[in-house]
């Protein structure tokens, strides 16, 4: 079982991503569905309260600021867009404090705001000219989900 807290894009933000992910062709296996993880672990579970969701839903919309963007790759092989913004930080900090933790989860050594846009993409593939993304992103929800393994 595992608490998973993600920011959700709204729909222009969604379609934007689609069409940029279809520019990378075959070099990429497009995600279904793109969000940003604030919370996740399979360790410690949070139960969602009023407090928590008040205080989540008091920061929401964020505008993600495409100066902060940068490309990179996570794990083997998953493509993100990481970016930069406080409120986002802020929200994982809350969240990590309400149970007292000093890390993220025990299987991420930090936090690093992101959204994966794909999967199966090589590494060595960064070192070559991608294509640029400069639109305005919005995270304007949240879901707060306990999963199966």
């Amino acid at each position: 079982m595992r608490t998973v807290i993600e920011l959700e894009l709204n729909e222009e933000s969604i379609k934007l991503l689609e069409k940029y992910v279809k520019k990378f062709g075959r070099r990429l296996t497009p995600r279904k569905e793109f969000h940003s993880t604030v919370y996740y672990s399979e360790e410690i579970h949070l139960c969602m309260d009023e407090s928590s969701t008040r205080y989540l839903s008091e920061r929401l919309p964020i505008k993600l600021d495409p100066k902060t963007y940068l490309l990179g790759v996570f794990g083997q092989n998953k493509l993100v867009l990481r970016y930069e913004h406080d409120a986002v930080r802020e929200i994982e900090k809350f969240l990590r404090k309400r149970k007292n933790e000093d890390f993220f989860s025990k299987e991420y050594s930090g936090f690093n705001p992101h959204i994966t846009l794909g999967e199966n993409f090589h590494r060595k593939r960064l070192e070559y000219e991608m294509p640029s993304f400069g639109e305005v992103l919005a995270l304007d929800s949240f879901s707060w989900t306990f999963k199966g393994k």
